[in-house]
């Protein structure tokens, strides 16, 4: 008897957890509870996380100090932080004297992809630099079934699909400079 009641209990937690993230999003939610993204997302049970949540939740494990090993954020010589002014994940290729600095951040503006735009490059032995402009879309899903579907999707078909884009972004600007 006392297991059938603590589980309804633990049911009724879940819908109410699930419902003010839907009226609230993740960032409100998680300050309405207390909970950090792991412990809410484990009671909420199944919730559907859309473009504008991943987005919200992809920030907060960003910038949580918490959860930096949640999400990758190095991948051979580029690396991987949160512009919080831009409110933009900035990728950065260093490599001897070659710069390039990139925005690719899924969900960008609840859209459902990820736009991959390079501002610069620069080769620095020339002191040269090019501002002409690269742009790419990678598709991304529509939603995701869980949180750690969503963190398995970043830290693999993400992070593999920008840096691919990018590598061929940084091999058309080194064609202007070789």
């Amino acid at each position: 008897m006392r297991l059938k009641k603590l589980n309804e209990n633990s049911d009724k937690l879940a819908e109410t957890l699930r419902n003010i993230f839907t009226d609230y999003g993740i960032v409100k939610t998680l300050l309405i509870t207390g909970l950090n993204v792991f412990q809410l997302f484990d009671r909420m049970g199944d919730v559907i996380i859309t473009p504008s949540d991943s987005y919200e939740i992809l920030f907060h494990l960003f910038n949580n100090k918490k959860f930096e090993d949640a999400l990758l954020k190095k991948i051979d010589h580029f690396t991987l932080e949160w512009d919080s002014t831009e409110g933009v994940i900035r990728w950065t290729y260093k490599q001897g004297v070659e710069i390039m600095e990139s925005m690719c951040t899924p969900y960008w503006g609840g859209e459902p992809g990820t736009p991959v735009f390079t501002e610069y490059y620069t080769y620095n032995d020339k002191g040269d630099t090019s501002w002409k402009d690269k742009e790419d879309y990678i598709k991304a899903p529509i939603q995701f079934n869980s949180l750690e579907e969503l963190i398995d999707w970043f830290n693999s078909d993400y992070i593999l699909k920008v840096y691919k884009t990018l590598i061929t972004h940084l091999n058309l600007y080194r064609g202007d400079y070789y």
